[in-house]
């Protein structure tokens, strides 16, 4: 099971790397808030 939380968190991380590819900084970061805020682990 343990492995499987890695894969989840090592999509969710390189999700948010796309979204600082991204030169729209607000939108982005704002992006990235509301993707955190859908996170279990960051509530």
């Amino acid at each position: 099971m343990r492995g499987g939380i890695d894969e989840l968190t090592t999509a969710q991380i390189s999700g948010c790397s796309d979204l600082f590819d991204v030169k729209d900084g607000p939108e982005s970061l704002q992006e990235l808030k509301s993707l955190f805020a859908e996170t279990p682990l960051f509530q």
